[in-house]
């Protein structure tokens, strides 16, 4: 990852520095910025700049980031420095199709496996809601052996021949067409089979130092994103076989794939969310549930 990002600061005499504003690379969001940038073009007051979801984790917390969609995950970590844009994020209900476990053998006799090839089950270094995921269905619903837990570059974990966690397009093009021998199991099926509530995997994270900055460009993106939250059950269809020929997926593949999930969080979303919160305080992946602080201010 470059660092500092382009355009990070701007000389004392010179114009305000532009909003630093992360974009993740994924399908899954590929329809979101196509259309933000009709609304907030890149230029003097707003920089783009991609990266997996655990790089722009990174950047936010290292204040080289201003306001990106990032993981859920790293919100409920850092909550005292950041709010959360009002009602906008990436949720599933049920099979999400991009956030997968591949398994050498059906999850019943996972534990078995484990036994006779002892060693690690390796975690996807691109997602810590996904990562943070699957260790409580691992023990808590599963109930499987304990384990190492390991990253792994995305893309890798096939390579090693050990069950891992696989997210965004790789994950996708494996539930597609699934490697021979390997179960591919959707782990936002899972927690809903597990809690009846959808899963929210991003959140839209503004750092808190920069609200009195930039409060004016903050405003202009959350309008937008609700805007385009609104009107994009109408450009997907559009927007399909373009996506498709960028990511050599079929339209019908990018548009079913699109239709698993949905962008807008409301109450069953914060229930969702805060039990994720409390389920993961519990395993001692977080140090408690924070409190949800917005932008704009409810």
């Amino acid at each position: 990852m470059a660092d500092p990002l382009p355009g990070a600061a701007a000389a004392a005499s010179g114009p305000p520095a532009p909003l630093r504003l992360g974009r993740i690379d994924y399908l899954n969001l590929w329809p979101i910025f196509h259309l933000l940038s009709r609304h907030l073009p890149e230029g003097e007051a707003v920089i783009h700049w991609p990266g997996h979801p655990n790089e722009l984790n990174r950047a936010l917390h290292e204040a080289r980031l201003d306001v990106s969609p990032s993981s859920s995950f790293a919100y409920l970590e850092g909550a005292e420095s950041y709010r959360l844009l009002s009602g906008v994020g990436i949720c599933a209900r049920r099979a999400v199709q991009s956030v997968v476990l591949l398994s050498p053998t059906p999850l019943e006799d996972l534990g078995d496996w484990l036994q006779h090839h002892p060693g690690p089950v390796l975690l996807t270094n691109a997602s810590a809601s996904s990562s943070a995921l699957l260790r409580l269905l691992w023990q808590r619903v599963w109930k499987l052996p304990s384990v190492p837990w390991r990253p792994c570059p995305p893309g890798e974990g096939l390579c090693f021949q050990r069950p891992h966690l696989e997210i965004g397009n790789q994950a996708l093009r494996l539930w597609l067409t699934p490697p021979q021998g390997w179960q591919v199991i959707d782990l936002a099926e899972a927690w809903h089979d597990w809690t009846g509530l959808p899963f929210v995997f991003a959140v839209w994270i503004v750092r808190e130092a920069c609200v009195a900055t930039h409060s004016a460009l903050l405003q202009r993106l959350h309008t937008a994103l609700t805007a385009i939250n609104a009107q994009l059950p109408t450009h997907l269809p559009e927007l399909a076989p373009l996506a498709a020929s960028l990511h050599g997926l079929s339209a019908k593949a990018v548009l079913d794939y699109w239709h698993t999930m949905y962008t807008t969080i409301g109450p069953e979303e914060l229930a969702a969310l805060t039990c994720f919160g409390a389920y993961a305080t519990e395993l001692g992946l977080l140090n408690g549930m924070p409190a949800l602080r917005w932008f704009p201010a409810p």
